[in-house]
């Protein structure tokens, strides 16, 4: 009987943890991801304001109502359209309102601590909204925004300060439908688990159960030895099969438990059970690798050997509190590494509980909040970018360019898109090798951006194809002296490993407004441009509204 309730004690275990596993995951997955939201919307909201205040912003001049004259308030709404902003209001160096999307807005002026404390110290703020709830300056909004305090600084100086509301009502749909799915993936995955375990202990009970009666046909046997030899053997020999039975299903339990051993200690989340008195009885590696603590200094221990010191002591009783209440409790949490570092995680805390309904253990799981931030920003970079020359990707040059032409057509202003294609560049592979060849675009990659401002933009294509964006232009001659220098630039010999290669290229050149005024139409004929350059010797450039050609609507 004691070996039946080791077995049900132990297989209840695995229902447990094959319980937490798609618990643990919803309860850190949806606020990492809100978290993320937010981060990324607040970059987003930091670009605006910067570029806002390029436009706005008079140099050694805190903005004030003079500085926004009734064009510049023109602007600033058309911005707003193109961006898709929600809301937009600019604040002095004094809190005062000169400009907001809600005109009536205009000339209040803010009292709340956090513009003086915060923001005019320099220090962005940010805040996710929820649908019919207040934002930090106290107005409900009808839709999920994410609402930021974007100061601008001069030398240290507080100039003024924008607040900008974007929506993500959008993004927070396409995320919910993600996580349902999900979440019906797990949990049917989980479910087919639930069963198979089911099944397990439904097996397990009735070969322990063969084995009880096999040992009492056994007793039998031995009463009743002298008349019933022939009887006693067989049913020593059906005893036997019981038993090797038995030690299969055993082995088969033990090989289950390890598998469950080593799938908790794979997990790069960090993993702490505890005792209902709050004693560590098992960490797995991931608790190791963020703490810095390995399992034999922490067994025996109380998780406060991690407390920071962060937190009052009304922070743990409203913990306590929701375990009791609910039997869990998620949130961030400020902890200490074995090396005395303090750091940010998420943490999710759930009972366990016996089949009398007894709390027998405490599962904290949790994973931290900053490791996670910098790999996302790590894959977003990769998303956008060239891999080898780190230059922009096709992608990120048409939403700039796309960006570029919006402004200019505002602004009445001219811009450049400058096709790049490098000449003879195949046998450089084939004779120096592709090691040298990839050497090679480097150096081009570098030669270029030394040629354009930090406001214009440099991408590659692919392969031997590179672009550049010159934004307000004033004419061809400012543009005829960026490609005079890009072949002085280019002139320069690229040298690795005692091997070297002069750079010659073809440039072909289109102009806003002259050539067109879609993304696609000017990279076309800035590309049939640089076709001319290559079939008239190469090594030369060409604007395409001089070069005699004649392509889609010009005809």
């Amino acid at each position: 009987m004691m070996r039946v309730n080791v077995l049900t004690v132990a297989l209840a275990a695995s229902l447990a943890v094959l319980l937490i596993l798609p618990l643990a995951s919803f309860f850190f997955f949806v606020p990492a991801y809100q978290f993320m939201l937010t981060s990324i919307t607040e970059e987003e909201s930091i670009r605006v304001a910067s570029h806002l205040a390029t436009s706005i912003a008079t140099e050694g001049t805190p903005i004030n109502r003079n500085s926004l004259q009734p064009h510049k308030h023109r602007e600033i709404r058309a911005l707003v359209e193109d961006f898709k902003l929600r809301k937009l209001r600019i604040f002095s160096d004094t809190g005062e309102i000169v400009f907001s999307t809600d005109a009536w807005e205009i000339g209040t002026r803010t009292t709340s601590e956090y513009f003086f404390e915060v923001v005019a110290k320099g220090k962005s703020l940010t805040k996710l909204v929820h649908k019919d709830t207040p934002s930090m300056d106290g107005q409900v909004q009808p839709i999920d925004v994410v609402e930021t305090y974007v100061p601008i600084m001069e030398a240290g100086r507080f100039m003024g300060a924008f607040e900008i509301y974007y929506s993500i009502t959008m993004r927070r749909e396409k995320y919910n439908w993600v996580v349902r799915r999900y979440l019906y993936t797990v949990f049917g995955a989980t479910l087919v688990l639930l069963v198979a375990v089911g099944l397990t202990i439904h097996k397990a009970r009735s070969h322990l159960e063969k084995r009880n009666r096999a040992e009492k046909a056994l007793q039998n046997a031995h009463d009743e030895l002298e008349v019933r030899v022939r009887d006693r053997t067989a049913e020593l020999k059906e005893s036997n099969e019981a038993l090797v039975a038995e030690n299969k299903m055993r082995k088969a339990f033990e090989a289950e438990l390890r598998l469950a051993a080593k799938v908790i200690d794979n997990i790069i989340e960090g993993i702490c059970v505890t005792d209902t008195s709050g004693t560590i009885e098992r960490v797995n590696r991931g608790f190791s690798d963020i703490t810095g603590y390995e399992a034999k200094e922490v067994v025996g221990n109380n998780p406060r050997i991690l407390k920071s010191n962060r937190h009052s002591p009304e922070f743990y009783e409203a913990m306590w509190k929701s375990l009791g209440a609910t039997g869990t409790w998620h949130g961030e949490i400020w902890n200490r590494r074995k090396s005395g570092e303090i750091y940010q995680e998420w943490l999710s805390i759930s009972s366990i509980r016996n089949e009398d309904n007894r709390i027998t253990h405490y599962v904290g799981v949790f994973y931290e909040l900053k490791s996670l931030l910098e790999k996302q920003e790590h894959l977003s970079r990769k998303a956008f970018h060239d891999a080898l020359t780190n230059l922009p990707n096709r992608e990120l040059f048409f939403d700039r360019l796309d960006v570029a032409l919006s402004k200019a057509k505002r602004q009445e202003q001219q811009l450049a898109v400058i096709f790049i294609d490098l000449d003879d560049f195949k046998p450089i592979n084939d004779t120096l090798g592709h090691h040298f060849g990839d050497v090679f675009l480097q150096g081009v990659a570098e030669r270029l951006v030394l040629c354009c401002r930090e406001e214009d933009t440099v991408a590659r294509l692919g392969g031997d194809e590179f672009v550049m964006l010159l934004t307000n232009v004033g004419g061809l001659p400012d543009v005829v002296a960026v490609v005079e220098r890009l072949f002085s630039h280019l002139g320069v010999p690229v040298s690795h490993q005692g091997k070297e290669m002069t750079i010659k290229a073809s440039i072909g050149i289109a102009l806003y407004p002259q050539d067109g005024d879609e993304v696609e139409v000017l990279l076309k004929k800035a590309d049939a441009a640089m076709y001319v350059a290559k079939n008239t010797g190469k090594n030369n450039y060409q604007f395409y509204q001089l070069s005699g050609l004649v392509i889609g609507d010009d005809k």
